[in-house]
Parts: structure tokens; C-alpha cells; sequence
């Protein structure tokens, strides 16, 4: 989200780039640069991007992570995040360093999470900043379906690994590899007259022929007509 910014307005626009241009083509460039400021790596095109915005400030696209605390009784640094995708919602704390406990609703990762497609995207940030077995995890998720818990977990631990690591070592990579970027994406809704959401009934238009008997019969005495007149 950009802060305490906006995109010039279409005046605005034609004077920063001395060209006068359509409706429909500043609406196109407003497409375009909402989809380059959605982008991971958003943050290393920030002097392209200010020169577009009233009030040159970028640091909305600079995302602010809260400082780990530490645990009185154990000393451990840990950290709290949420996480969401579709109608799951994640919240994930995660405690450094561990031995690499992981919970979730009170269940142990096998239990909760048969399948090993799901198993692996929990384990994918751990993997990738080099903490798997090195923090104990504590998720509380709401449980719609196994794929959008899994992914709204993932999301929250990433988001704690940022915090807790090396800006070089966590977030960097984090972010390069698209872990701290949300999915909003939800299922389509079933429109009315159609069978689902895209999908609509088959239409087929059918062409009614002249009886084939009769055309033949005619053809038929056609042709003994000619040949006795040749007779």
C-alpha cells in the first residue's frame, strides 16, 4: 500500500511528459503502474515510480516489520504475525532459537497436514533462510480446506522470519522468492444462467433438412422420366 501518496492526474501526466494522450491510454498507464508497484521487487524501481507520485514519498512500499521480543522466562526471542489466503486466516509466532517444534491447533505438523504437498510449503521459508530445525513454531489457523491453511501458515512464518533474521538473510530473500506477498485471489462466484462460474450452457443450432425419402423418390422418377423418353 502507498502512503500519504497518489498517481498524477492526467493533466499532470501530459505535463511530465510534454505529450497530450487519451482517457483510455491514462487509464492503461494507471494499470500499469499499479501492477509494477504490486510486484515483489517493487522497492528497487522506487526512483522510476516517484517520479509519478505527488509528493515523492515511497516509504508505504517499504514494508515494516515489528522488533521480536524476548521471553522473560526462557530468553528466547520470538515474534507474532498473521497470515490469510482466501478464507483462512493464520496466526503464526514463531520462537528463536528452538529445536524445531512445530504445532498447529494443538496437532503435530503430520497429523494436521497429511498431505506432503502441504508439508513442503511450511517448510519452503524455513528452508530457504536455513532455520529449519532452529525455531519452534505455534500456529492457531482457521481450518477451510488444506491447501489455503497451509498457505496462509507460510505467510505468517515468512513474515516472522523477517523480522527475526538479517535483512540480507531473511527478507531479501523472502521477498525475492515471493513468500511476503499475499495471494488475494478467491474462487469466482457461480453466475446466474450459467453452470458455474465461466462455463455456460451448450448452444447448438440445428438445421432442418427436406426429407431425404421424398427427395430421392423425386430423383428416381426423374430419372425413369428421361430414360423412356430416350426410349
Amino acid at each position: 500500500v502507498l502512503a500519504s501518496t497518489e498517481w498524477f492526474t492526467k493533466a499532470q501526466l501530459e505535463d511530465a511528459i510534454s505529450e497530450r494522450i487519451t482517457d483510455d491510454q491514462f487509464e492503461q498507464w494507471l494499470l500499469i503502474m499499479e501492477r509494477i508497484t504490486a510486484h515483489p521487487l517493487a522497492h528497487l524501481a522506487k526512483s522510476f515510480i516517484d517520479r509519478f507520485r505527488i509528493g515523492q514519498t515511497m516509504t508505504g512500499l517499504e514494508e515494516t516489520y515489528p522488533e521480536p521480543e524476548v521471553d522473560p522466562v526462557t530468553k528466547q526471542r520470538f515474534i507474532k504475525s498473521y497470515g490469510q489466503k482466501r478464507y483462512s486466516f493464520a496466526e503464526v509466532t514463531v520462537f528463536m532459537p528452538g529445536s524445531g517444534q512445530l504445532t498447529i491447533n494443538g496437532k503435530r505438523l503430520l497429523e494436521f497436514f497429511p498431505h506432503l504437498g502441504n508439508r513442503e510449503q511450511l517448510m519452503f521459508p524455513l528452508q530457504l533462510t536455513r532455520t529449519l530445525g532452529k525455531v519452534d513454531i505455534v500456529a492457531k489457523v482457521t481450518e477451510t480446506g488444506t491447501s489455503s491453511p497451509a498457505n496462509a501458515i507460510r505467510l505468517a512464518i515468512s513474515r516472522c522470519l523477517a523480522s527475526l533474521l538479517p535483512e540480507n538473510e531473511g527478507k531479501h530473500r523472502l521477498r525475492v522468492a515471493g513468500l511476503l506477498t499475499q495471494d488475494n485471489r478467491y474462487a469466482e462466484r457461480k453466475n446466474p444462467g450459467q453452470k458455474k462460474a465461466r462455463k455456460k450452457p451448450i448452444w447448438s443450432v440445428q438445421f432442418f433438412l427436406p426429407d431425404r425419402s421424398a427427395f430421392a423418390a423425386n430423383r428416381c422418377c426423374s430419372v425413369i422420366a428421361v430414360y423412356e423418353i430416350n426410349v
